[in-house]
């Protein structure tokens, strides 16, 4: 097979199980073999290089594995190039026109092929391989070309369009294409850009808020219709534009376009790398509680990694129940959130924890915190830590420089000091064994439940309620900022008679300035950690106050201090 066009070909991956993604730049043995050893890695679960090619060739839809696909599964594609002309791999999703993404991706064409259910067509338009895009052209433009045809009435054109192709592209260029059309009509998820029919119709991917006018609704439809019926039938006129679609079997089908060139497109296909899981590299995937996975960039790593999913259709339903169910354009509040709302509501979302408790659970305490019901624990402890994390094996696969063991060799009913990370990890197990969402407390929540704020302490050593030792046993009496102060890590102990105060319905703090607690909000590779005294930040700089940014990967060593947490519903 001649691979002209590597560099582009490798934007396909084929997604196997466990979060490992290949990259597919051709479908010879040795190139195969290649794209194995460049694969995406999963820290979960780590994939041996011979079950990932027997993987890629499952996945291809060969039986046998790898040997089977090198003795007979390759020479099977070759003898099906061979007898359907296919001589010359070309990239045939690549084109010039402006609205080129509007058309099929070979992500979108690999869902409407192999996850839709629909029968596959015998070909489909994707506007390359020579199609000319006149018929795109502003007015102005077309009719530079053609002079004679701008004194014509639309009447005029009308009538000439059903005999005369290029007509029919003034007339669509005057009167009927705009910017709308590409948008909210040229997609897969119905017959506009298919053949042959399925008389399904077209599927608009336009939306109103509930409240819309169903008669204007209605009309922009049909002129939506209108227009496009004169474009489909410009698209039929073409020679060019259209490419066979060849099925070789279950999880895999050629295209096949003029003069012998060639593309193909496989099941659970990606258009792009793998982007990074939530956490990644601190936590594993299993690590992570629900309310990380909602936001825009964990909800796309873990839409990522859905397999046999037509996610096409799921993100036009989703916003299609977005807005039915009342949203609006003013408040929308992301892809992430309208996505995770859709698989709930069709209970596409079964490894995700309910939201709220019906009822407090035990252990936690029901407080209101700005007309909100919240259930809020007391700091995690040492033992409750501890019991977790030797269920759960957690402290065999944390990944820190920070020594759990450090800051933790009190008595087990004080608080536990851990990172960011390691208080999300637990959050994952509440979430598991209770069944209900569950996360830190906000910055907002925190300071409603605190029982209010005090003087920051001079000196955080000797004031503070945590005491810290060098690794030769020798007490830290003096802390400061300097160059090297950072990577320094120390032992760490409680002192005796800790300043405990109760909040609101009973909730206690710890409020000393050496302890901190972690609270939900974070950016990157730091999270809020706020200072249980003065609710400043737990950093030494007071213009850091306000952000209480804090490393996420650090138990508070550094700053001669102990972070805890608690949980929240």
């Amino acid at each position: 097979m001649n691979d002209a066009t590597e560099n582009r070909s490798a934007r396909m991956y084929l997604l196997l199980r466990d979060r490992h993604a290949v990259p597919i730049t051709d479908l010879a043995p040795e190139r195969l073999k290649q794209s194995v050893k460049s694969k995406s890695e999963s820290l979960d679960v780590p994939i041996r290089h011979t079950t990932a090619l027997n993987a890629v060739a499952k996945g291809l839809g060969f039986r046998g594995g790898f040997p089977g696909y090198i003795r007979r599964g390759y020479s099977q594609v070759c003898a099906f190039l061979e007898k359907h002309g296919m001589r010359q791999r070309a990239d045939l999703f690549s084109n010039s026109l402006a609205f080129a993404h509007c058309f099929a991706t070979r992500e979108a064409l690999s869902g409407r092929l192999f996850h839709s259910g629909k029968s596959l067509p015998r070909r489909v338009f994707l506007a390359t391989d020579g199609f000319d895009s006149d018929i795109f052209a502003p007015a102005g433009e077309a009719f530079h070309h053609a002079p004679h045809y701008r004194r014509m009435s639309r009447h005029e054109l009308e009538a000439r369009a059903e005999t005369e192709p290029r007509a029919l592209h003034l007339l669509i260029a005057r009167y009927h294409w705009q910017a709308a059309i590409p948008h909210t009509v040229i997609n897969l998820l119905g017959d506009a850009i298919v053949d042959p029919s399925l008389g399904e119709g077209i599927v608009y991917k336009l939306y109103w808020e509930s409240d819309y006018d169903p008669c204007k609704q209605e009309q922009e439809r049909e002129e939506l219709r209108a227009s496009w019926v004169l474009v489909r039938r410009a698209l039929e006129q073409s020679e060019c534009g259209w490419i066979d679609v060849l099925p070789f079997n279950d999880n895999l089908a050629f295209l096949c376009g003029r003069n012998g060139a060639y593309d193909f497109v496989f099941r659970n296909l990606r258009s792009t790398p793998p982007p990074p899981l939530p956490c990644h590299p601190h936590l594993d995937a299993d690590d992570v509680p629900t309310a990380l996975w909602r936001s825009q960039g964990a909800m796309i790593a873990a839409d990522y990694y859905r397999l046999d999913q037509w996610r096409d259709q799921e993100d036009h339903l989703a916003e299609e129940h977005y807005y039915a169910t009342g949203g609006r354009v003013r408040r929308y509040p992301g892809w992430a959130s309208v996505k995770c709302a859709y698989l709930e509501a069709t209970d596409r979302s079964s490894a995700l924890p309910n939201c709220q408790p019906e009822s407090c659970p035990s252990g936690f305490t029901k407080v209101v915190v700005g007309g909100r019901l919240v259930y809020a624990s007391q700091l995690v402890t040492i033992g409750q830590f501890r019991r977790f994390a030797e269920r759960s094996g957690y402290l065999e696969r944390r990944r820190s420089v920070t020594r759990w063991e450090d800051a933790n060799g009190d008595p087990e009913h004080l608080p536990v000091a851990v990172t960011w990370y390691d208080a999300q990890a637990y959050i994952r197990h509440v979430e598991e064994t209770l069944g209900y969402e569950a996360r830190l407390l906000t910055r907002a929540e925190y300071r409603a439940l605190h029982p209010g704020a005090e003087s920051r302490a001079r000196n955080r050593v000797t004031e503070g309620c945590v005491q810290c030792y060098h690794g030769d046993g020798k007490p830290v009496t003096w802390w400061g900022v300097g160059s090297d102060y950072g990577p320094i890590q120390f032992i760490a102990r409680f002192k005796p008679d800790l300043p405990w105060r109760d909040g609101p319905g009973g909730v206690r703090f710890l409020c000393s300035d050496g302890f901190g607690e972690w609270l939900a909000d974070h950016e990157g590779t730091f999270a809020a950690a706020i200072n249980t005294r003065d609710l400043g930040g737990m950093g030494e700089c007071r213009d850091m106050v306000d952000l209480s940014r804090f490393p996420a990967d650090s138990w508070g060593s550094y700053q001669v201090c102990k972070i805890g947490f608690r949980v929240c519903f």
